[in-house]
């Protein structure tokens, strides 16, 4: 169990603030994707839990109940995958008032000479081409039905300043916020928001990988490199995605929501949670799979990790 001192403090969810609204969350099934699902649910949405891992998914929106989730198996390399969990949405829920594209993987890693190209490729399909087709089919439908609607983005600290972690991932995370951007521009006239969030360090089963530690050691390491000495919980970056996709945000849009503790700024020299990544592990390891326990870390929920190449690939943050 994780010392309540080093966490920030749990967020209060407003009840009734999604009271009637339909929510699609590509990576719902755990970490900071099963957070934003539980949150939207606790507000009064209705969730399509969209997950490659359909028996998590299905796990998850049983947990919560037939009438306010469901799942279904979404890979976000497949645009009739998309199209499918925003079909769902309207079939069961009546239709669709928000789009989160969550799915996302730590990907390709090693140097710019050394990485693999066809891994670089399938990060960005997946990190960055999922966001695309994910806001391509919620605004198709959201704007035939001629009401407001809103896209959050999962972004990351990582797309706020190079250098922060591998560079496809980077990569990805900085198109995110152009192409959000970009989007809102578009999108603006008829009244269908799109923001993102921008996580710094969250201890998840999907960071708990990258670090040398156990998952205590993980989150002292966290806090110790926030300048509030606090380690972010999944919870924390729910709750900003929540206010992005609900009506207090609204006039809100193509804006990027940093949710960092601080830690970008530097405050005092302080060190950056990276410098205890563990690289020979993540190497031989990170891509391949997870040998520890995802429930050791704060709101996570499954472990799981493919091979950017492998046919099932899209796990959330």
């Amino acid at each position: 169990m994780a010392d309540p001192s080093l966490l920030t403090p749990l967020p209060p969810v407003p009840s009734g603030l999604l009271h009637g609204k339909v929510a699609v969350v590509t990576g719902g099934a755990s970490g900071i994707g099963a957070a934003i699902v539980d949150a939207f649910i606790r507000a009064g949405a209705k969730v399509v839990v969209a997950d490659i891992q359909y028996d998590k998914a299905q796990s998850l929106a049983a947990q919560l109940g037939a009438e306010s989730a469901t799942a279904v198996e979404c890979n976000v390399r497949e645009e009739e995958h998309i199209i499918q969990a925003i079909d769902m949405a309207v079939e069961t829920f009546g239709g669709l008032d928000i789009m989160v594209n969550n799915a996302g993987i730590v990907g390709a890693v090693g140097s710019i000479s050394q990485m693999d190209t066809a891994e670089f490729d399938a990060t960005l399909q997946i990190n960055l081409r999922g966001v695309f087709l994910g806001m391509k089919h919620a605004s198709r439908v959201m704007k035939a039905r001629g009401t407001r609607g809103a896209i959050v983005n999962m972004s990351s600290v990582c797309g706020m300043r190079g250098g922060l972690g591998f560079l496809a991932y980077d990569a990805a995370k900085w198109g995110i916020r152009g192409l959000s951007e970009s989007v809102a521009c578009q999108l603006a006239s008829s009244h269908i928001r799109v923001n993102c969030v921008a996580p710094g360090m969250v201890p998840t089963a999907m960071t708990g990988h990258l670090m040398t530690g156990t998952a205590q050691a993980d989150i002292k390491s966290f806090a110790e490199g926030s300048p509030t000495g606090e380690s972010l919980r999944p919870e924390n970056i729910a709750s900003q995605v929540l206010y992005l996709a609900s009506d207090m945000s609204l006039g809100v849009t193509g804006y990027t929501v940093l949710c960092d503790n601080g830690w970008l700024l530097g405050i005092g020299g302080i060190p950056s949670p990276l410098s205890a990544l563990n690289m020979p592990m993540l190497h031989e390891n990170g891509r391949t799979g997870i040998n520890r326990d995802a429930g050791q870390w704060p709101g996570a929920k499954d472990a799981k990790y493919h091979k950017p190449d492998a046919p099932a690939t899209a796990s959330e943050q």
